[in-house]
This record gives C-alpha cells, sequence and structure tokens, in this order.
C-alpha cells in the first residue's frame, strides 16, 4: 500500500470521515508517474477512480443547485456548476485540507509537483481530489459524497453567487456586443510562448477589427476568457470579479 497506516488515518482525521475499506483511499493518492518508479504490479494508479470521481461530484454538485435555486435557468446553473467543480476549486479545497503532501508520485514529478507556481501542481491535486470523491462514493455511498461536499465545497457557493463570479465572461462580452454593435466579437492568439509543456498565451478579443482587450493565460480558453473580462470593463464598463480563473 502506497500510504501507511499512519497517512491514511490523517487523511481520514481531516476529511472527517472512516473508511471500511483504507485501500480505496490509498489508491486516490496514487499518481501515475508513481507506477513507474516504484515498479509493482499490484499498484493501480488513481486514474480510473478520477473518471468516477468526476461523474459523481457532477451529479452531487448538479443535484444541490437544483435544490437550492428551485428559480434558476439552466444557463445559470450549468455556470455555478461549472464554478464549483473546476480543477481550480478542487484543487483550492484539497490543498486548504492538507491532502496534497500525501499523493504519490514519480521524485521527477515531485520537483515539479514542489514548485508552488507550476501550473500542473493544481491539476494533480485537484484529480486526487477527484478521485477522493469516488473512494468515498465505493466506501461509504452517495450520502456520505454529498455530506462531505456540504462541508468542505458547497459552503463556498455564497461567495460565488453574491461575487457573480459565475458569469461566464466571454459569453457576457458577446450578449452586450451583439445587442450594441450587431456583431459578434472574435479572438485571436497574440502571442504564444514557453516549453510545449509549461506554454503561456495572449490572447485579444476583437469587435470587428478592433483590439478591445487583451489577456494572458496558462491555455488559449483562460487567455480568451480574461481577453473578455478586460473588454467587458473598457468598453461597457462592466467590471466582473476574477474569481478563480
Amino acid at each position: 500500500m502506497p500510504l501507511s497506516i499512519g497517512e491514511l488515518s490523517l487523511i481520514q482525521e481531516r476529511i472527517g470521515i472512516t473508511f471500511r475499506n483504507p485501500e480505496f483511499l490509498a489508491k486516490a493518492f496514487v499518481h501515475r508517474s508513481f507506477l513507474n518508479e516504484a515498479r509493482r504490479s499490484d499498484f493501480e494508479s488513481n486514474e480510473r477512480f478520477e473518471f468516477l470521481g468526476d461523474k459523481v461530484l457532477n451529479f452531487a454538485v448538479a443535484q444541490h443547485l437544483f435544490r437550492q435555486f428551485p428559480d434558476m435557468q439552466e444557463g445559470k446553473l450549468t455556470a455555478l456548476q461549472a464554478s464549483l467543480v473546476n480543477t481550480r476549486m478542487l484543487g483550492q479545497v484539497a490543498e486548504e485540507l492538507n491532502l496534497a503532501s500525501f499523493i504519490r508520485m514519480s521524485r521527477g514529478e515531485q520537483k515539479t509537483f514542489d514548485d508552488q507556481n507550476n501550473k500542473t501542481r493544481n491539476y494533480i491535486v485537484g484529480s486526487a481530489f477527484e478521485a477522493l470523491i469516488c473512494a468515498i462514493y465505493i466506501d461509504r455511498g452517495q450520502g456520505t459524497v454529498e455530506l462531505f461536499l456540504g462541508e468542505v465545497l458547497f459552503p463556498r457557493l455564497k461567495e460565488i453567487v453574491d461575487k457573480e463570479t459565475y458569469i461566464d465572461p466571454k459569453s457576457h462580452f458577446q450578449e452586450l456586443v451583439q445587442a450594441k454593435c450587431g456583431i459578434t466579437p472574435h479572438y485571436s492568439i497574440i502571442e504564444e510562448e514557453g516549453p510545449a509543456h509549461d506554454k503561456s498565451f495572449v490572447a485579444g478579443a476583437f469587435i470587428g477589427e478592433n483590439l478591445v482587450g487583451r489577456g494572458e493565460g496558462s491555455t488559449k480558453s483562460e487567455a480568451e476568457t480574461r481577453a473578455a473580462r478586460i473588454a467587458l470593463e473598457k468598453e461597457f464598463g462592466v467590471k466582473l470579479h476574477e474569481g478563480l480563473l
């Protein structure tokens, strides 16, 4: 087992759940790179757990939002769900629970992971959180998953709603441009730099031929979203909270 009995006990203490079969919990914290170094045929990475955990998490969040906001339209419910289950949010929750140190990975991956500014850290931690959701689900059931999320994730909903961080800048920008200018805005990648595994992008938001916003991000989508946010404020005086973007 990649994690010791003491480590598994500590994780259970931090998440407030006692497992019937701690092996499920241990599996949630095995990054695929660890298998290459451990050379153990009886070890399995957390990727299958991550797959199911993602589905369980999305269902639990959708169900909670459906009950919490009986009059909210589908579009806003979808945006709220995306705000709760994105990788950054899940990584942030896992970091606050101090779960990152339990993830087993190769020495090379660990070196990159320990760089707090590396974008892959949040992805690995967020994925481990999804795998943890799967472990809770198969060991204790959906009800325990919902209770756990009610403690660590759902309370964040109030701030998201109050600050309207669930509003998608690109959609909002498009609606305003179409209403006021009669055309659809478009985006273009202006700059791209860095190695393949750690690229950064600068995107431009355009109304016709006019560049009205520039945004930087670690993905093209993130850069475009930031460009739309800047364009909204510059062109229409609409200032959105950046939230977790």
